[in-house]
Parts: structure tokens; C-alpha cells; sequence
């Protein structure tokens, strides 16, 4: 097998909508694999036992998956975009720019990712179909009731963001340099996504947490507001709830989205250049 460092370009020659489509392919593909764990995230962090039934477990996965494509469709695209206007400017591209571009392209996502994840969580406790969830939340809360949380998503979403589309390639590019790991460059790459990871998941994990404590609880007016909803969670010292499981997910989405991008954009590139666009073979 090729190196993985092989896959690791400096700068993409493929526009923000071919690298939107790679995004949003990676990230279905992300979503199908750990599934189960944001369920069990999502019971913890309301304070109810994990279910034993792994049918369950895949409840709200169609939600999930057709909503991570946009999402990721959106984030890689409007990272792309945003470098491309910074070149535009001939602004110089430094690790500052590239996480700022980044981290706003992660809150261009934020209302995708909001609506669809309360409407799978409805769906995770009440066991309707998607279009039952939605009627219900719309007739009896009202239509803006399915952005409850945007808040605390955008600055998930944007730390989220920065994680992937920026540390984790920084972060790879530093260690790539380490004499003592250039012969594992495969080792060096998933030491670069993981901790890149471990730092994602504990830097979003408590704008998580208010965010789904904001929609899991729909009724009264206690929970509409981001300030006060964080305030009753660290209260209760439960910002860090279901850490485990997503902070699992969140290590393991690092390494399977900067993996898959790699190789398809790889391949893509290849492709058009009239090479073996398989770069796994």
C-alpha cells in the first residue's frame, strides 16, 4: 500500500464544488460507521440508560446521514471557497487564515446541522417517522422551534470545522517533519487526525451538550435561551455528559473524514490527469 502522506497535498487544485462533493460522500460515510454512538451519546447526555437493542441504535440514521451530506457538503465547499477569495486578495495563507476559513465554514452549516439533529433526537424518543416528528414539533411549538439551538451548534460546528479542515492538516504537515516519524509515515498521519481529534472533541463537547439539553426539552420556555440552558448544565456539572461515546465518535470522525478526502480527492485529480485514479491499490 501507498503511503498516506502520499495522499496529503499542500494545496488542492480541485474546486470548493468538487471538494463539497467529496465532503459530503466522506461524510456519510462517517456517519454510517458510528451511528451507534450518537445514540448512546444522546440518551447519556438526557441522563437515560443506553439501550441494549442495537436496532435502536440506527434509529434517526436516515435523518443523520442525509443531513451530514449537506453539512459536510457545505463545510468542505465554503472552506475552499473562502481560501480561494483570501488568494483572490493575494492574501498569504498562514495556519491562522486556514483555521479561520475553516471555522466559518463550519458556521455556515450550523442550520443544517441544528434542525436535522432535533429532529432526529424527537425521533430517537418518540420512535415516530421523520415526517410524524416534524408535524408534530412544527403544529404544536411553531416552525422556528426546529432552529432551537443554532447557538450553541454554530460554535460547535465551528470548532468542529476548524478541527478537520484545518488542524488535522497542520498538524500532519508539523509531524511529517519529525525526523524520528518519517519511517512510519502511515503512524504519523493517524497520530496527526487523532490528536487533532482529542482536541475537537473536548473543545465542542460542551456547546454539545447545551445544545441537545436546549432540544431535547421543547416544552416551557426554560430552555430557549443558550446562556441560561449552560448555566443549569454546569450547574449540574454535566457539560462533559456523553463525552465518551462522542468524544470517540469525534476522534473517529477526524480520521475517516481526512482519510476519505485524501483518497477521493486523489483519485478525482488522477482521474482527470489520465492516471490510476484508485490511489488505495
Amino acid at each position: 500500500m501507498a503511503s498516506i502522506n502520499a495522499f496529503i497535498k499542500p494545496k488542492s487544485k480541485l474546486s470548493a464544488f468538487d471538494l463539497a462533493a467529496i465532503g459530503g460522500s466522506a461524510g456519510v460515510v462517517e456517519v454510517t460507521i458510528q451511528q451507534p454512538s450518537v445514540c448512546w451519546k444522546n440518551f447519556l447526555q438526557r441522563g437515560m440508560p443506553i439501550p441494549m437493542n442495537p436496532v435502536l441504535w440506527y434509529r434517526g440514521w436516515a435523518v443523520n446521514a442525509a443531513s451530514i451530506f449537506p453539512i459536510c457538503f457545505i463545510q468542505f465547499g465554503a472552506n475552499r471557497a473562502l481560501e480561494g477569495m483570501l488568494d483572490n486578495y493575494d492574501v498569504k495563507q498562514t495556519h491562522f487564515t486556514r483555521m479561520g476559513c475553516a471555522a466559518g465554514a463550519g458556521v455556515s452549516s450550523a442550520a443544517v446541522g441544528c434542525t436535522a439533529e432535533l429532529m432526529m433526537l424527537h425521533q430517537q424518543k418518540t420512535g415516530g417517522s421523520l415526517v410524524e416528528v416534524a408535524k408534530t414539533i412544527i403544529q404544536r411549538d411553531g416552525a422556528h422551534t426546529l432552529l432551537r439551538g443554532w447557538l450553541p451548534t454554530a460554535y460547535r460546528e465551528s470548532l468542529w470545522a476548524a478541527t478537520y479542515l484545518a488542524v488535522t492538516p497542520i498538524l500532519q504537515e508539523k509531524l511529517r517533519g519529525v525526523d524520528a516519524l518519517e519511517p512510519y509515515p502511515n503512524a504519523t498521519w493517524a497520530l496527526g487526525a487523532v490528536s487533532a481529534g482529542l482536541f475537537g472533541a473536548v473543545a465542542t463537547h460542551p456547546f454539545d451538550t447545551v445544545k441537545t439539553r436546549m432540544q431535547a426539552n421543547l416544552e416551557g420556555d426554560f430552555h430557549k435561551k443558550f446562556i441560561r440552558t449552560a448555566r443549569e448544565v454546569i450547574s449540574q456539572r454535566q457539560l462533559y455528559a456523553g463525552f465518551l461515546p462522542r468524544g470517540g465518535r469525534v476522534v473517529g470522525a477526524t480520521f475517516i473524514l481526512s482519510s476519505v478526502k485524501e483518497r477521493l480527492a486523489t483519485a478525482t485529480e488522477n482521474k482527470r490527469a489520465g492516471l490510476p485514479y484508485l490511489p488505495w491499490e
